[in-house]
């Protein structure tokens, strides 16, 4: 029997229990030069509470996190406007490890990313080798065998917006900044990662769940940076960097596909309009 849901209020560990939902203090907003109140995280201008708006698509939400992601808890968060207005976001926290400590099935996962092939995505987000694969990995570099650190947990936060917007994932633990957008070309200049192109429609807001999202993206992101970051080289093919790339990328598609920004709307209606702003360029809100 399906409840009535007024707050997010599910999932938890073992996704059985209810426990209950605190906004987050003021002190952890990160709106620069000015702290709202109490009053004004409950009582934006204008409302965004997807989650009373459409229950069905929250309790999925829940459903598919508790199945995968079961260590993971969410809270409250607010969130800004760049006309300065806030709202409220689900934030999701927990770690996802990418690659399995064992060595032999870390090797042959990063030899399958390499070549693009396809991976298995197991419970927690951690990457598994096809059992009926028998592809070699004598071409890796010696730089991936041996180590001691495959096992790499990533502490991830994550703030969820109404749908059909995409989520932000950001990696507070190992630290994975702006910086990289230079460098390792999968983190966007605010800081969040960058696990697919949106007009590539491999995962889509209207129908997709955050959970699809972190283990068909955020895992595969994770394993290729740890790649990068003993190797120096991204295994595999990249996509269009920037909003230059992705906006030229994107008009080779058919209009209605995702715009490259995020906000999941399709492109004719987003970014293809002329003189349209960065409607998705929202401030991050602190942990």
């Amino acid at each position: 029997m399906s409840t009535s849901v007024e707050s997010p209020r599910t999932l938890a560990r073992g996704g059985a229990s209810r426990p209950w939902c605190r906004p987050r203090t003021p002190s952890q907003s990160n709106r620069p030069g000015r702290q709202p109140s109490r009053l004004a995280i409950w009582e934006e201008p204008k409302p965004m509470r997807w989650w009373i708006a459409d229950p069905d698509r929250w309790e999925r939400e829940i459903h598919d996190m508790g199945a995968w992601f079961p260590d993971w808890q969410y809270d409250l968060g607010v969130h800004y406007h760049l006309t300065g207005e806030p709202f409220l976001i689900i934030v999701w926290e927990g770690e996802l490890q990418p690659l399995p400590d064992s060595e032999q099935e870390a090797v042959k996962i990063l030899a399958h990313l390499k070549k693009d092939s396809e991976v298995i995505v197991g419970r927690g987000g951690t990457l598994l080798h096809p059992p009926a694969c028998t592809d070699p990995d004598d071409d890796m570099p010696a730089q991936v065998r041996g180590r001691s650190d495959y096992g790499t947990r990533f502490a991830l936060r994550t703030e969820q917006f109404a749908p059909p917007a995409h989520p932000k994932v950001y990696s507070d633990r190992p630290h994975l900044g702006p910086e990289l957008y230079e460098t390792q070309g999968h983190v966007n200049r605010d800081g969040s990662l960058c696990p697919y192109t949106a007009t590539d429609e491999d995962w889509n807001g209207r129908r997709d769940t955050l959970a699809l999202y972190l283990r068909r993206g955020v895992s595969i992101l994770l394993a290729k940076h740890l790649y990068w970051t003993w190797t120096g080289n991204w295994p595999g093919q990249r996509g269009p960097h920037g909003e230059i790339e992705a906006d030229a990328e994107a008009r080779q598609r058919p209009p209605n596909v995702q715009c490259w920004c995020g906000s999941g709307k399709p492109y004719r209606d987003c970014h293809k309009k002329k003189g349209q702003p960065r409607i998705f360029s929202f401030r991050r809100a602190s942990s």
